[in-house]
């Protein structure tokens, strides 16, 4: 500080400035105007000591003002001892230079300055941006870290998603690994649909009506002529009913629609009755009362069969009283016998029909023959094709029952050759 007297300095008169105002002011009274602007004591001191707990006590005085007014955009304007006009002029003429002297004095300081607005801030926008992770406007959690309050208060609602949720706490385990692999199975691979085909159907009217009548009988010729239908074998059979009665001018409710002999129920499909789709395949349509009538006949003419075989199976029996000269062409003896001497055989064709007959040990083959002719109603040109096998052995015409291994209730096989 030097011999410099602080106290002459002051009594010099304020009308000192008007005067030297067109001369630069010396270094020391800027030193002045920054010790008071800052705050210090005027008292003049080279102590170091003296120096270092003024400028302590200021800056703890700054930090107070600072935390007392950190919503404002500007610090306080230092304390100014109201004796000197002079002061305060030159502190408020100096505000720009106390700023630049506060952002110094704030780098020498060890505490905490007041914290800034981080939504002004760039550095912390950049700071933040990476730590938020943003999928399909939803926020996600990083390392066990919920990042939700964090996100932009503008953030669009999340959008609807179609994946099942599994997030199910009484779930079993395994359960919930099948479900999670078929939803998987069938959103990689798609089910492929099953392509209808078209199937060929020859539609043919079948008449029982016995007329005379030559437009009557021209009428059923029209109608018996074939249609010939496609249809997708997934279409029902109502459809098709209904166009072939449509072209063919026919009642619909008195036709029946038959497939193989039997009626076909109008809900039904061309795949539901295993048509095929490579080849035509034939169906009739019968007036109502025609195909019952058509049923009754085929139902007499089974009836007539089976009766008719059941008595071929018991009159086809024949004795030697009846049959002497068919047994026993060379004898003319006449015997009673009895029972015990005859055997029950069985003559079995192609048809798988099974013909009884009671001979004797002395029966021939070829009579046997002649009686199968017979009751087969066959041309008896063909008894020189027919021939008779018994366990893989072919019996002539000229050997008798007796000559044979036959028993009683033995099958044999009958073989005609074309």
């Amino acid at each position: 500080m030097c011999d410099f007297d602080i106290t002459s300095f002051r009594e010099k008169s304020s009308t000192a400035k008007t005067s030297d105002s067109g001369k630069e002011e010396s270094s020391f009274a800027l030193f002045m105007k920054k010790r008071k602007m800052l705050g210090l004591d005027d008292t003049d001191s080279d102590s170091d000591d003296d120096n270092k707990e003024t400028v302590d006590a200021l800056k703890k005085r700054r930090w107070q003002e600072n935390n007392d007014n950190t919503k404002k955009s500007a610090p306080p304007a230092p304390p100014v001892e109201k004796s000197s006009t002079m002061e305060v002029e030159q502190v408020a003429s100096k505000q720009d230079f106390v700023a630049q002297v506060d952002s110094e004095t704030a780098t020498s300081t060890p505490q905490q300055q007041p914290t800034l607005n981080t939504n002004q801030s760039p550095i912390v926008l950049v700071d933040d941006e990476p730590t938020v992770v943003k999928r399909n406007d939803t926020t996600h959690i990083i390392d066990g870290l919920d990042l939700t309050k964090e996100s932009p208060p503008r953030q669009k609602k999340p959008r609807p998603s179609n994946t099942v949720s599994l997030d199910i706490e009484d779930l079993d385990p395994e359960l919930a690994n099948l479900f999670t692999q078929e939803i998987e199975s069938t959103g990689d691979t798609p089910r492929p649909e099953i392509v209808p085909q078209k199937v060929q159907i020859k539609v043919s009217y079948v008449s029982l009506m016995e007329t005379i009548d030559a437009n009557v009988q021209s009428i059923i010729d029209a109608l018996a002529k074939p249609v010939k239908i496609i249809m997708l074998n997934n279409s029902p059979f109502d459809t098709l009913m209904e166009q072939y009665c449509r072209k063919k001018r026919l009642a619909m409710q008195e036709m029946v629609l038959v497939y193989d002999n039997v009626p076909v129920v109008l809900r039904a499909t061309p795949s539901s009755l295993s048509m095929s789709t490579t080849s035509t395949n034939k169906m009739e349509v019968y007036k109502r009362s025609d195909f019952e009538k058509k049923m009754e006949m085929e139902k007499e003419i089974r009836a007539a069969r089976l009766s008719h075989y059941n008595d071929s199976t018991s009159g086809d029996e024949y004795d030697q009283d009846e049959n002497e000269e068919a047994y026993n062409n060379n004898s003319n003896e006449q015997a009673d016998l009895s029972e015990e001497d005859f055997l029950h055989i069985k003559l079995r064709g192609k048809d798988n029909k099974d013909i009884g007959l009671r001979v004797k040990p002395t029966t021939q083959i070829e009579s046997i023959v002649k009686q199968y002719i017979r009751i087969m109603e066959l041309d008896m040109a063909l008894l020189n094709k027919i021939q008779l096998s018994f366990e893989g052995e072919t019996l002539t015409p000229s050997m008798t029952i007796a000559d044979t291994d036959l028993e009683d209730e033995d099958m044999v096989s009958v073989i005609i050759h074309s």
